[in-house]
Formats: C-alpha cells, sequence, structure tokens
C-alpha cells in the first residue's frame, strides 16, 4: 500500500507540474501574442514616420519653391518701382520743357504782335510820305 500511495502522490505532482507547465505554456503564447502585437505595432509606426518624413520633404520643397517665387515677385516689383520713379522724373522733365515752350510760343506771340503793331505805324508813316 505504501508503494501504491506513492505512486499515487507522483501521479498528483505529475498532474499538478503538468498543470503549472499548461500554464506557464499558455502564459508564454501570450507574451509572444503581445510580443508580435508590438512588432506590429512598431512596424506600422516605422511606415507612418517615413511616410511624414516624406510628406515633410515635399513641404520644405513646397516651401523653397514659395519663399523663390515671392523673392523674384519682389525683385520685380523693385523693378517696377525704380522704372516708374524714372517715368516720373522723365514726366517731370517733359512737363518742364513743355512749360518752356509755352513760354517761349507766348514770347513769340507776344513779338509777332509787337511787330504787327510796329508794321502797322509803318504804314501809317509811309502814307504820310507820299511820293508824287
Amino acid at each position: 500500500k505504501e508503494i501504491e500511495s506513492l505512486i499515487i502522490e507522483i501521479v498528483n505532482e505529475i498532474n499538478t507540474s503538468l498543470g503549472m507547465f499548461q500554464s506557464v505554456n499558455k502564459e508564454v503564447e501570450s507574451g509572444l501574442d503581445i510580443t508580435n502585437q508590438t512588432e506590429t505595432s512598431f512596424k506600422r509606426i516605422s511606415e507612418m514616420t517615413n511616410q511624414i518624413a516624406g510628406e515633410i520633404q515635399n513641404m520644405n520643397a513646397t516651401v523653397e519653391q514659395l519663399t523663390a517665387g515671392s523673392q523674384q515677385i519682389s525683385g520685380a516689383s523693385e523693378q517696377i518701382a525704380s522704372i516708374a520713379k524714372e517715368s516720373s522724373a522723365s514726366i517731370q522733365d517733359i512737363a518742364a520743357s513743355a512749360e518752356e515752350q509755352l513760354a517761349s510760343m507766348e514770347e513769340i506771340s507776344s513779338s509777332s504782335e509787337t511787330l504787327s503793331q510796329m508794321a502797322e505805324e509803318l504804314r501809317d508813316m509811309t502814307k504820310r510820305f507820299k511820293i508824287d
């Protein structure tokens, strides 16, 4: 009977150990599942990070293009302002020349009137001196 009870005790111990191994095995499988899920999550994070990095590079390129365009517009605006200043100076010169020409024409007109009056006076004088 002693052997039989020892065998029963050993069988019980084996069953207990087997239950513990099965429990540990389930925990290991659960840990592996969590590890696999974590690996998948890290892969997704890595893919998204790479995608975001690509989008940031595209945005940087766009910003560089916008900056270059802005600089071109600024340069063109400066050229337009310079041309406008030159045009304004030329217009002022033309206006001054026109004023000078107008003054000269007024002087010529005045001189013409004076000459006309003098010619009239000369005619009147020559009428007095009639030669027969």
